[in-house]
Parts: C-alpha cells; sequence; structure tokens
C-alpha cells in the first residue's frame, strides 16, 4: 500500500480550506469508552453520531487550520448544517524506523 514496506501511516493530517463558524462540521476526539490499551481497541465504525458528553475535544474548521492526530484515536465529525461546500484536505504522516 506504501512505496516502501519500512513506511507506517500513525497520524492523520486534517487542513481546513473554508470557515464554517456555527454551522457545525467540528472535527471531535470522542472517547469510545474503552478501557483497553489504544492498540488493542475496537476500531471499527459506529454506526451512530457520538453523544456531546462523550466529545473532548473539537476542533472548528477554519481557513488555513490544520489538526494532527493519531488515527487510533476515536473521532468523527459533527453534524455540518450550512449551505456551502466543506471543503478539508485529509492526508497521512508517515514514519519510518531508523535502525
Amino acid at each position: 500500500i506504501y512505496p516502501d514496506d519500512d513506511l507506517r501511516s500513525l497520524m492523520s493530517l486534517v487542513i481546513y480550506l473554508t470557515s464554517h463558524d456555527k454551522q457545525g462540521g467540528e472535527t471531535r476526539m470522542v472517547d469510545d469508552k474503552q478501557s483497553t490499551a489504544i492498540w488493542l481497541r475496537d476500531h471499527s465504525d459506529w454506526t451512530h453520531q457520538a453523544d456531546d458528553a462523550d466529545v473532548r475535544f473539537s476542533c472548528l474548521p477554519q481557513a488555513g487550520r490544520a489538526l494532527v492526530f493519531l488515527h487510533r484515536q476515536c473521532h468523527d465529525v459533527a453534524e455540518y448544517t450550512g449551505d456551502d461546500p466543506r471543503i478539508i484536505i485529509r492526508t497521512d504522516i508517515l514514519f519510518e524506523a531508523i535502525i
């Protein structure tokens, strides 16, 4: 999947290209209620929206803002109620072991 088998994608980078004050669309870090080590957790997609009480951190879309987080961190996106397009760039940050 990667050009070099020694590379691993461990983090996500989201870059917001549009701003949406008070219209939703925040990227939210969520408490998944799993008390085991993060690499042992069930990382399946949820079939429901997270409750506001479970949100630990929320990043409002602001043009030029960037958000970096671990892939395995439970996260979602709040409902977006605006009419204008919500535009972001989402990519991976690759790591390579140095031996």
